[in-house]
């Protein structure tokens, strides 16, 4: 069927531009838009399988690993593709061309993968279970009072060079939590560019106790029963930092536990 397909159906170019010109077309409609967002992702499974040149006969998947240059990456690669694909075999056609709708790749990556996790979290291990909770809660936590910035937008917040960024947070000067594309820096622990009056001293104070970036981030965040008993009106450490009671905020510290590993 997909050879005799081959030979009627237009080049993908010729596709391609029939959607621009539509889309075109129909801005301003939501709901035709909506339709047509459909309809894209249906004529792009079907071109994926017309075209020669964007899917080579040994498949997407082999055609990346065949570019990687880094073994780890295909380690990588080979375990979460097979995990996903496991996943989004059992999703429903409905299901399927709602993801393929995404407006991105990583959109369509999201969907499909907090749509696996969600279904076969009754399958997962106490501590995959427990590591899928850590990772929701360190996205929440960063997505907090301000969200946070990528070490680029935090020299240009503090007017330095990125090496300077991170050799503040490598001496303790500034608080930086490692994500997969290297460091995230809370936006809250700055003030007209500069880090917030006694910032250093606490972040020095729950290194010497071992804590972790994110249990830092954790702590910084957190309601704390010492500054909620004597001092209420700034129940958090980020609170009394902002509020210039940064030794209270270092007394916190000493009290400050994690149960679990971050």
């Amino acid at each position: 069927m997909i050879e005799n397909a081959r030979e009627t159906v237009a080049s993908p170019e010729v596709v391609e531009e029939a959607l621009r010109q539509l889309k075109a077309s129909l801005e301003g409609n939501v709901e035709a838009q909506k339709a047509l967002r459909t309809v894209e992702a249906a004529v792009e499974g079907v071109v994926l399988q017309l075209s020669d040149d964007r899917l080579p006969k040994r498949g997407l998947a082999d055609a990346y690993v065949a570019k990687v240059t880094r073994p780890m990456t295909e380690v990588v690669w080979n375990r979460t593709a097979r995990a996903l694909l496991a996943s989004v075999e059992e999703m429903s056609d409905d299901w399927l061309v709602h993801i393929a709708s995404c407006p991105t790749d990583k959109g369509a990556l999201i969907e499909a993968l907090s749509e696996a996790l969600l279904e076969s979290s009754d399958q997962l291990s106490a501590r995959e279970r427990a590591e899928l909770r850590g990772a929701q809660a360190k996205k929440a936590w960063l997505e907090e009072r301000g969200g946070s910035l990528s070490p680029q937008e935090t020299a240009d917040l503090m007017g330095v060079k990125r090496q300077t960024v991170s050799d503040k947070r490598n001496r303790g000067e500034i608080l930086g939590v490692p994500v997969a594309k290297g460091y995230r820096y809370p936006a809250w622990q700055f003030t007209d560019g500069k880090p917030l009056k006694g910032l250093k001293e606490v972040l020095h104070e729950l290194n010497q106790a071992g804590h972790s970036d994110w249990a830092k981030l954790r702590f910084f965040l957190g309601e704390n029963d010492f500054l909620k008993a004597n001092y209420p009106a700034t129940p958090t450490p980020i609170d009394a930092l902002k509020a210039n009671k940064s030794a209270a905020a270092a007394e916190a510290s000493a009290s400050y536990m994690t149960l679990v590993s971050l």
